[in-house]
């Protein structure tokens, strides 16, 4: 028997979830003053200080990845059978998208500070950087499994305003982790 639509979405969900628990549960480094001398084409070597970071961005880009993306699966089975109905995919969309700007900056804030990228702009940058991919490719991947959509069909499906509206949030998503690190939150 087929497994229906939002069983195979909490499996997927639960796994996201699995991966952003034990990347949030390691110890974020110590607070050293060379952190903010790490460059990411350095080698990682687990003894340095370039392999701490290199780690600590991993860590936090898996961690920003998980928790914006367990609000959006969330709110998304909210939206979908309650909202999409009785308003309309646009305004729907429309709608999520101040939570998820709450979520996408509460979230940011909780990654620089917890896993300690303050000193470095660079793993902050990488950080988003990687969350973003992680983002999209999950997404692309929940629609190919869950609607059968190839991910220009699914592209090509979007709202032109919320579709807009959701670009402009996955730019702001990638680049807050580094923004909230100039700003030294």
């Amino acid at each position: 028997m087929e497994p229906s639509f939002l069983a195979r979405g909490m499996r997927f969900l639960i796994a996201v979830l699995g991966l952003g628990i034990l990347a949030g549960n390691f110890n974020a480094h110590d607070d050293d003053a060379d952190l903010h001398r790490w460059a990411p084409w350095r080698p990682a070597d687990a003894d340095s200080l370039a392999g701490v970071m290199y780690t600590q961005t991993l860590k936090s880009g898996f961690a920003y990845f998980a928790l914006v993306f367990g609000a959006g699966f969330v709110l998304g089975a909210i939206r979908v059978p309650f909202l999409v109905p009785r308003l309309g995919v646009r305004t729907a969309e429309l709608i999520e998208m101040p939570f998820m700007l709450v979520v996408v900056i509460l979230s940011a804030r909780w990654v620089v500070r917890r896993f300690a990228l303050q000193g470095s702009r660079q793993a902050s940058l990488a950080a988003g950087l990687l969350a973003l991919a992680l983002l999209v490719a999950a997404e692309l991947s929940l629609a190919a499994l869950l609607q059968a959509l190839s991910p220009g069909r699914y592209i090509a499906t979007r709202d032109p305003v919320s579709g807009s509206v959701y670009l402009a949030m996955l730019v702001l998503f990638a680049l807050l982790p580094f923004v909230l690190t100039r700003r030294n939150i």
